[in-house]
C-alpha cells in the first residue's frame, strides 16, 4: 500500500470510526460505538505501523552504511597495509641495489688493486732480472779481464822460463 493511500485508508478510518462513535452515542447503541473506536485504533495501529516501518527503514539504512562504513575502514587498513608492503619492498630494493653497487665498487677496486700489485710484480721481476742481467754482464767482464791477466801472467811466467832455461 502506498503512502497516499495509506493515509487516504487511516483518514477514511478515523471519519468512519467517529461517525460511529457520535452515532453509537445519540442511539445508545453500545456495539456501534465500539465499532467507531474500533475503527480510530485502526487508524492509530496503522499510523504506529507506518513508523515504526519509517523507523526500520531507517535504521536498515544506518546499519548499512555503519557496514560499508566498516567495510570501507578494512578496505582502508588493506590499502595501508599494500602501501606500506610497497614501500617495505622498494626499500629493500633500493638496500639490495646500493649493496650490489658496493660489491661492484668493491670488485672493481680489488681487481684495480690485484693488477696494480701484478704490474708492480713484473716490473719489480723485470727490474730484478735487468739487474741481474747487469752483474752477470759486470762478473763476465771482471772474468774476461781475470782470465785475461791470467793469459798474460801465464805468457810472463813462461817468458821467465824460457829466460830462465836460455841461462
Amino acid at each position: 500500500m502506498t503512502s497516499q493511500t495509506g493515509a487516504a485508508q487511516r483518514i477514511t478510518d478515523r471519519i468512519v470510526g467517529k461517525a460511529k462513535k457520535i452515532a453509537g452515542s445519540i442511539i445508545s447503541d453500545r456495539a456501534l460505538q465500539r465499532e467507531g473506536e474500533l475503527h480510530e485504533q485502526k487508524a492509530d495501529a496503522a499510523i504506529q505501523a507506518e513508523r515504526e516501518a519509517a523507523e526500520a527503514e531507517r535504521n536498515a539504512a544506518r546499519a548499512e552504511i555503519r557496514e560499508r562504513e566498516r567495510e570501507l575502514t578494512i578496505e582502508e587498513q588493506q590499502l595501508r597495509k599494500d602501501q606500506l608492503i610497497d614501500a617495505r619492498e622498494t626499500v629493500h630494493e633500493r638496500e639490495i641495489a646500493q649493496q650490489e653497487a658496493q660489491i661492484e665498487s668493491d670488485l672493481e677496486r680489488s681487481t684495480r688493486q690485484a693488477e696494480s700489485r701484478e704490474h708492480a710484480g713484473e716490473a719489480a721481476l723485470a727490474h730484478n732480472q735487468a739487474a741481474a742481467a747487469a752483474e752477470r754482464a759486470q762478473e763476465l767482464r771482471e772474468a774476461a779481464k781475470a782470465e785475461g791477466e791470467a793469459d798474460r801472467a801465464e805468457r810472463r811466467a813462461e817468458a821467465y822460463d824460457d829466460v830462465a832455461d836460455r841461462k
